[in-house]
């Protein structure tokens, strides 16, 4: 697909969700704030389905009003929820941890509570009790008949992400420049972008990989992730050398794993309602176990249930 109707597709798919935006002076930020990159751009290059936009926010305030904005609308729109209280919240990495729950308590956003752990300085995130919220499983049918008709509706929401209907998926977990946002990234393919001032920004590199279908692993803070991300790339085709295999390992040689919160935030990109089961499951141990060593054999064992590999 050439570069200009790869433009023009991205344009006319973010300029109808910025219209959306009922706030005009926050969807004038967003746009001139926003960085669509990963998976759609790659998808477009390869002449393949798009499964959704990811979009990132370069100012922190921006993305803030910007999780606050469909943390709002669901409340608006979908009334039959207020009283159940989701136990959602906008948090930052300073926000209280879980053991302080009265102060936890006053934090909350429009009836949202709020709180997540194993965020980095500066990141931000949404804590939801149950790991993951699906419009779906709490509306009731008139709100469905009003979440099937109007686009960009708040569809999913977990710590990390806020998925809309039209494929739009808002990234809250990171924010900054392209090559700040990047930084978080794994597999040089999907680093190509668009922002409205830029157009769009390709890379020797990136094409390159895309084109011979080979994983070129760049190093990130979540290497367990690149791993388990692997298989989804080898699974469309692209191949992966053993050297890309060793970079990961050296850097998950250096982490903790006994500590759930290392191991919570390393799992950050991967399916996470079996993750989430899996880090509850954990958390739920070691407070019954809280002088044990955590061992291989019932972690594997845990892992097995879960996933159900056995």
């Amino acid at each position: 697909m050439k570069d200009t109707t790869i433009q023009k597709i991205i344009r006319q798919k973010l300029d109808k969700w910025i219209d959306s935006i009922e706030d005009k002076s926050l969807a004038r930020k967003v746009r001139d704030n926003l960085i669509l990159t990963g998976g759609a751009i790659v998808s477009m290059l390869s002449k393949e389905e798009i499964n959704d936009y990811d979009i990132y926010i370069q100012n922190k305030i921006v993305l803030m009003d910007l999780i606050r904005y469909y943390l709002d609308k669901i409340k608006k729109v979908f009334p039959s929820i207020v009283d159940d209280d989701p136990n959602m919240q906008l948090v930052t990495a300073d926000t209280p941890t879980d053991k302080d729950t009265e102060e936890l308590n006053d934090n909350r956003i429009n009836g949202f509570a709020v709180y997540v752990d194993s965020l980095e300085p500066d990141q931000i995130g949404i804590y939801i009790e149950s790991g993951i919220w699906r419009a779906k499983k709490v509306i009731n049918e008139e709100e469905q008949e009003v979440l099937n008709s109007t686009p960009f509706m708040p569809l999913v929401i977990t710590q990390n992400a806020i998925t809309l209907s039209n494929k739009i998926q808002i990234i809250i977990r990171f924010h900054g420049t392209p090559e700040e946002i990047h930084s978080n990234f794994d597999y040089i393919h999907v680093t190509n972008y668009f922002t409205y001032k830029d157009g769009l920004v390709v890379n020797d590199k990136a094409l390159l990989s895309l084109i011979t279908k080979k994983l070129y692993y760049m190093g990130s803070k979540y290497p367990i992730t690149s791993v388990i991300r692997a298989k989804k790339y080898v699974n469309r085709g692209y191949s992966i050398g053993a050297g890309e295999f060793l970079k990961m390992a050296f850097q998950i040689s250096k982490l903790d794993l006994t500590d759930l919160r290392v191991l919570a935030q390393q799992l950050i990109g991967v399916d996470v309602a079996y993750f989430e089961q899996l880090i509850t499951e954990l958390k739920a141990w070691e407070k019954d176990n809280p002088d044990a060593a955590l061992s291989d054999s019932y972690l594997f064992q845990l892992i097995d249930k879960i996933f159900n590999e056995v």
